[in-house]
């Protein structure tokens, strides 16, 4: 026989009720009766629970997926605006060359002659960078 200290009797007293309180726990389980009927509706809160969960993460993941479309399209969107600020530049230089070299320099003095000339280089310059 197992002696034990007037001290311990209490841990071991509660100890040996919850070993003893798990086969009955058990036996009602493996009979159908007692708490073991009430596991499976708290399982199908939980499995509930976590479908609601899974359907949140997916719309979430949707979400960002329509954000990052969104975003390269925005992204390309400004890519052809500059793209078209560009060639509005590119064409309003031409204009001006153009304007420039059908200018009559004959009665021009010379200062304002050399002047027209520099502008005619830069325009061209930048017009046609590959064209010394």
């Amino acid at each position: 026989m197992l002696r034990v200290s007037q001290g311990s009797k209490g841990p071991l007293l509660q100890n040996l009720m919850s070993v003893l309180w798990g086969i009955k726990w058990s036996k009602a389980e493996r009979s159908g009766k007692g708490k073991a009927n009430a596991c499976p509706l708290h399982m199908d809160d939980v499995v509930q629970k976590l479908a609601e969960i899974q359907s949140t993460i997916e719309g979430r993941s949707e979400m960002l997926e329509t954000q990052k479309r969104v975003s390269n399209e925005k992204l390309e969107s400004a890519r052809f605006n500059h793209l078209a600020a560009m060639q509005h530049a590119k064409s309003t230089i031409l204009e001006t060359y153009q304007t420039l070299i059908a200018k009559e320099t004959t009665g021009m003095p010379d200062d304002v002659k050399a002047e027209h000339m520099m502008a005619l280089k830069c325009l061209r310059e930048s017009l046609f960078p590959n064209s010394h």
